[in-house]
């Protein structure tokens, strides 16, 4: 018996040394940046509800440094710039906004978020109560790829 309590606890113990995750070193990680100016004009209306103005926004932005390499291992990020107070936010993004309307303040949410695959980074807007209103106005990203 005692035998049998000593070959559980060894095996036991084997068992937490070993773990069960798995470990990657990569070693001379590169990243690289690329910053593109999107102008109201380019963001495209995507309509998605039950409305005719209920959609979102999105812009493709072209970005050849997203290889097949990079799509297998590495990782893309983006980030917004707001020039009022000079900063960098990194997507994905809420902020708070406000109309007027006559006397009356009116207050909403947008959402900024991406997807990015081999060349491509698509970027959305969306409000939200899904009402796209007018575009959304120029803004600034920077594209983060590490490779």
């Amino acid at each position: 018996m005692r035998a049998l309590k000593t070959l559980v606890l060894a095996l036991a113990a084997g068992l937490l040394l070993t773990g069960c995750t798995k470990q990657y070193i990569t070693q001379g990680l590169e990243m690289t940046y690329l910053d593109y100016d999107v102008r109201s004009s380019q963001w495209q209306y995507q309509e998605d509800g039950y409305y005719e103005e209920d959609g979102y926004y999105r812009v493709t932005l072209d970005v050849p440094d997203i290889t097949p390499q990079v799509v297998k291992y590495g990782n893309v990020q983006v980030s917004r710039y707001y020039p009022q107070n000079a900063t960098w936010t990194p997507l994905p993004a809420m902020r708070v906004e406000s109309y007027l309307d006559g006397d009356t303040e009116f207050f909403y949410t947008t959402f900024t978020d991406y997807e990015w695959s081999e060349r491509t980074v698509d970027i959305f807007v969306t409000t939200s109560d899904l009402y796209a209103g007018d575009r959304p106005g120029d803004m600034s990203f920077r594209v983060y790829i590490t490779q």
